[in-house]
């Protein structure tokens, strides 16, 4: 009797109760290339200042080629834009110096690049998850201006969503009785 439902063609959210829709939410769903996938499981967490979990399709496709052999007088790799994008590089649970790593013998994918809670965090201040085999999710977007487009296919797959405090307190004021001020006291 209570459901969350992304038309993925139609770039849209809407929260059901007893049939009718209670939210609309407009969302950026994946490129052509990037499709987001159609699903159906049950939403299990909400999670506050997410931390982002770079995935390894984007640590291959658009972040090792900017990487790539930096020249100069003894070589190297340009590790930069983790810097400009506020990347942490994790092994084993430990932080690591990005400069200390022989990129020349080491492949990207066996790290875990992280990016902190804050206002440049590509996921905002919420996600949605749903455990599935695509490892795609609703979440907040600091690319607020792509709502406003008519055709909203921008995402590598996850479903960025419009005003997602909102849709916070729809969905923890049915689940769990929270008052939009709870919700609020949670961000930060």
């Amino acid at each position: 009797p209570f459901y969350v439902v992304v038309n993925i063609p139609e770039f849209m959210l809407r929260v059901v109760k007893d049939g009718t829709s209670i939210h609309e939410a407009r969302v950026v769903v994946g490129k052509p290339d990037k499709q987001t996938p159609v699903i159906s499981d049950e939403m299990e967490e909400v999670v506050f200042n997410p931390y982002w979990n770079v995935p390894n399709s984007i640590k291959m496709a658009e972040i090792a080629p900017y990487m790539g052999y930096g020249g100069g007088f003894f070589g190297g790799y340009d590790t930069s834009i983790l810097q400009r994008h506020g990347l942490l590089i994790r092994s084993g649970g430990r932080d690591i110096d990005p400069d200390s790593i022989d990129w020349s013998r080491n492949d990207i994918r066996n790290f875990d690049l992280v990016q902190p809670p804050g206002p440049d965090n590509v996921l905002g201040r919420v996600k949605f998850l749903f455990p599935n085999k695509h490892d795609v999710y609703m979440h907040d977007t600091t690319q607020k201006s792509l709502f406003n487009h008519a055709v909203r296919a921008e995402s590598h797959g996850c479903m960025r969503v419009q005003n997602p405090e909102r849709l916070a307190e729809v969905i923890l004021g049915h689940d769990k009785g929270w008052s939009s001020a709870r919700v609020e006291s949670t961000f930060d």
